[in-house]
């Protein structure tokens, strides 16, 4: 249980918004997942099948947002990371096409250089995305619900 204190003293000057870069990985590929360790973190690595690591996101600068909502006491956290992708090709349409169909865990580094890990293997991400040809754009979001904020990670 988490006591109720005043909020801290000292300000953060140095707080840096936005993401620097996210990875994820199928909820297949793990072999074992690590359990929640004091204080909202996370410190034993996720461990993977042969073959099997973090797979690269991308996206165009400053279009990634990570976000965490929830409605009041003991409702869960709605968990959305947004992105955009320019140009369409065949292999993008294919990937994303791809993706739609798995569930997933992300890794992901903000800019003050926090890792966060994002979903469980009983509270995963699922994919999906939508094509603007306006812009040449692909606009995707992993979602998911969460009991929980999604922990520091420092596996």
């Amino acid at each position: 249980m988490t006591l109720i204190t005043d909020f801290p003293a000292t300000v953060q000057t140095n707080n840096v918004p936005g993401i620097v870069n996210f990875e994820f990985v199928p909820i297949g590929h793990i072999s074992s997942f690590p359990d929640l360790v004091v204080n909202n973190t996370i410190t034993t690595a996720v461990s993977f099948f042969a073959g099997k690591t973090w797979l690269k996101g991308r996206a165009i600068a400053n279009t990634l947002l990570y976000s965490e909502k929830t409605k009041g006491p003991n409702t869960p956290y709605f968990a959305t990371l947004k992105g955009q992708i320019a140009k369409s090709t065949a292999s993008t349409n294919q990937l994303f096409t791809a993706l739609k169909t798995g569930l997933y865990i992300i890794k992901l580094t903000n800019k003050n250089g926090d890792t966060r890990l994002l979903g469980t293997l009983e509270f995963p991400f699922q994919f999906q995305f939508e094509f603007d040809t306006d812009k040449a754009i692909y606009s995707y979001e992993f979602t998911t619900v969460l009991p929980i904020p999604a922990p520091f990670y420092t596996g």
